[in-house]
């Protein structure tokens, strides 16, 4: 089971994301464009992402900071 606390931390890489996309400072391809969609959606309805999901929300959020 995954903690409050990584569910809050997967919301506030998905920020970070949306934020750097939003003011130019990263631009993401059309499968990452996709997979952040995904994801929100994921987060949105308070659902659980998977450990391989967590990797790619990594190292797209690590681009963004």
């Amino acid at each position: 089971m995954v903690s409050d606390e990584t569910r809050k931390i997967w919301n506030e890489k998905y920020r970070d994301i949306e934020e750097a996309v939003s003011i130019g400072k990263i631009e993401l391809n059309e499968w990452e464009d996709a997979f952040i969609d995904s994801i929100s959606i994921d987060l949105a309805c308070e659902k659980d992402i998977s450990m391989r999901q967590s990797i790619c929300l990594n190292k797209i959020w690590e681009r963004a900071i």
